[in-house]
């Protein structure tokens, strides 16, 4: 489940990071809106990928430590591995 996989990386980033979702599953249209509004990450975006599916940009709370400049950026897997 692609919310499982964000909330594994979430976890493991520091504030003010951004994550990148790419999903093919139709249930994280609603999954991932409604973690972000539970944990108080940030749902930038929602957008269609052009292979079908929907790309999520979501930013870990908080702001980016003042040494990092704009903060990591990961990519969450289904399969709860990540890139960054």
């Amino acid at each position: 489940m692609p919310v499982i996989a964000l909330a594994r990386t979430a976890g493991s980033l520091p504030a003010g990071s951004v994550i990148v979702v790419i999903s093919d599953d139709p249930g994280s249209l609603v999954d991932i809106p409604a973690w972000c509004r539970l944990t108080g990450r940030i749902l930038e975006h929602v957008d269609p990928h052009p292979d079908g599916g929907s790309v999520f940009t979501v930013r870990t709370a908080g702001v980016p430590p003042a040494t990092s400049g704009q903060g990591q950026t990961a990519s969450a897997h289904p399969d709860g591995s990540h890139a960054g």
